[in-house]
């Protein structure tokens, strides 16, 4: 007897179906499931609401644009990607597929460069 791999449902030797749900029987299934380390790291620009206080709208879009261009060069120098801005924070990623150091690793050395 084979037991299925999906439901449990024991099968006549030979057969290449499971007789309960269809599943092919002798057949090892590729694993779509994949274990990635993945580190997140946030900042924040220190004295942010202050400076939009004090600085019209147009010289602290410039000043922001300036800041979040700096931030990605040098989360991405580390091998890391920023994943989104939201307000004057930043929230860089590190590490996954095709990463060649350890997201702690480029995290540490993003921090290092500011």
């Amino acid at each position: 007897m084979i037991a299925c791999t999906r439901c449990g449902e024991q099968n006549a030797d030979g057969a290449r179906f499971c007789s309960n749900c269809a599943n092919p029987l002798g057949a090892t299934q590729p694993s779509s499931e994949v274990r990635k380390t993945v580190t997140v790291m946030f900042m924040d620009a220190v004295g942010s609401t202050g400076l939009g206080e004090r600085t019209d709208p147009e010289s602290l879009r410039r000043v922001m644009t300036r800041y979040f261009g700096e931030i990605r060069t040098i989360v991405e120098r580390h091998g890391g990607t920023v994943e989104k801005y939201i307000g004057e924070r930043a929230g860089p990623r590190s590490g996954g597929a095709g990463s060649p150091r350890t997201g702690r690793g480029q995290c540490e050395a993003s921090g290092g460069d500011r």
